[in-house]
């Protein structure tokens, strides 16, 4: 499985493109999902804090299993988050790819991408 995204940086509001390629016949979708990272606790001496992922967005589409390759656009929410970073809080964005396999291991891979406010 190969995921390319053709967006980046997007702007709350626009569209993010991506190209998703599997194997024909493997049913698969495509998501763009947000992330909220914090600590688990507050940072004790000199111990890093262990940190907690908690989704704030996500919205999937599902693929034509007859297509090996395809394009999605996924729109970014308006009055989502953006990309931002610091010591107490962030929030990721990500393209994720995924197949959904009835009897063999399913495939997951994700892109970074910048959200822009």
């Amino acid at each position: 499985m190969r995921l390319e995204v053709l967006t980046d940086p997007a702007h709350r509001g626009e569209v993010v493109r991506a190209r998703l390629v599997v194997e024909p016949d493997v049913p698969a979708e495509v998501g763009l999902v947000c992330v909220s990272i914090y600590p688990d606790a507050p940072a004790t001496g000199e111990e890093e804090p262990s940190m907690l992922e908690t989704v704030t967005h996500q919205r999937w589409v599902e693929l034509d299993v007859n297509a090996a390759e395809q394009i999605v656009d996924l729109p970014v929410p308006l009055r989502g988050p953006y990309s931002y970073e610091s010591e107490a809080l962030a929030f990721a964005w990500r393209v994720v790819g995924r197949t959904r396999r009835r009897f063999a291991p399913s495939e997951t891979i994700e892109r970074e991408l910048r959200v822009l406010p």
